[in-house]
């Protein structure tokens, strides 16, 4: 009998103990359950609200860009002199007008891009096969009537064709737009831009675009990938400038995983290295990339 109860008490504690932890751990399962349910509610939350405002930003903006639009179009009837003669000082206010409308229209078109990239809601689309050469001599087109307004000519080289890539074909579009715009708008009248592309050994697509304008000073450059963000000398250089085109295309890049890179000296002019994973690669699974 005496070793009978010093081992009955042994159990009886050692199932105490268990029953104890038991039911720690349960209330601990317990509360971690609920926080998790409680965090995913608030995400959701969060998220929904993000996609409201991102919706309501976009209604807005829309509005907005088609006043600027109505006002710019009645400054050119007024320019045009279907309501008669201007004096000189009615011509300057239209004149201005017309250039600043112009202007905010501009700036909330990069807006709704920004607006577009940056919603929770927007589809995820499939990366398909992206043509670079055929790409940057569309844009070549579209940018020629503003260079040639400044004599500024751009050339374009391919060591070989195609280079293709993977990705959404009109973001990639809208990334090399915002370059190619750039490059024109901070070279300097009568100059050139530069634009080459090849394959690395390493399968990845390299394309350059160069200009030999304003350029950026070395403590400058990490920040020029920030929204809204301009050096003063690009502010005396071109005061039509958003300070978007960046922002948009450091939100391409690294949903496309391209590795951008910035090279500049100020008076000289900028260089953008794009190295784009090959159609095949990009087709695999997302990344980020590093600007």
């Amino acid at each position: 009998m005496q070793g009978t109860f010093p081992f009955v008490f042994s159990m009886i504690s050692t199932q105490i103990t268990w029953l104890v932890v038991w039911l720690l751990a349960s209330h601990l399962v317990t509360m971690v359950r609920a926080r998790d349910i409680a965090l995913r509610e608030t995400h959701q939350a969060f998220l929904k609200e993000r996609e409201e405002k991102a919706r309501q930003s976009q209604v807005a903006t829309n509005e907005l860009k088609a006043l600027f639009a109505a006002i710019h179009a009645n400054a050119q009837v007024l320019l045009s002199g279907h309501c008669g003669v201007l004096s000189d000082q009615v011509l300057d206010v239209a004149l201005r007008i017309a250039s600043r409308s112009q202007r905010l229209a501009l700036e909330i078109q990069d807006m709704l891009q920004l607006i577009q990239l940056d919603s929770p809601s927007q589809i995820v689309q499939a990366p398909t096969r992206v043509e670079l050469c055929g790409l940057v001599q569309r844009i070549v087109t579209q940018m020629e009537p503003e260079a040639q307004a400044r004599h500024i000519s751009i050339t374009v080289q391919f060591d070989e064709q195609p280079l293709p890539v993977g990705g959404i074909a009109d973001q990639i579009e809208m990334l090399l737009l915002h370059l190619a715009t750039n490059a024109v708008i901070y070279s300097f009248d009568g100059g050139v831009v530069e634009i080459s592309g090849c394959r690395e050994p390493d399968g990845m697509m390299h394309l350059t675009i160069r200009d030999h304008g304003l350029g950026i000073q070395a403590e400058k450059i990490p920040r020029i990938f920030d929204d809204y963000y301009r050096t003063g000398e690009a502010v005396r250089h071109c005061r039509e400038s958003t300070g978007l085109g960046l922002a948009i295309v450091r939100r391409i890049a690294v949903s496309h995983r391209i590795r951008v890179g910035v090279t500049s000296q100020p008076g000289q002019g900028t260089l953008f290295d794009l190295f784009f994973p090959a159609f095949e690669a990009a087709s695999e699974v997302a990344g980020t990339s590093h600007i």
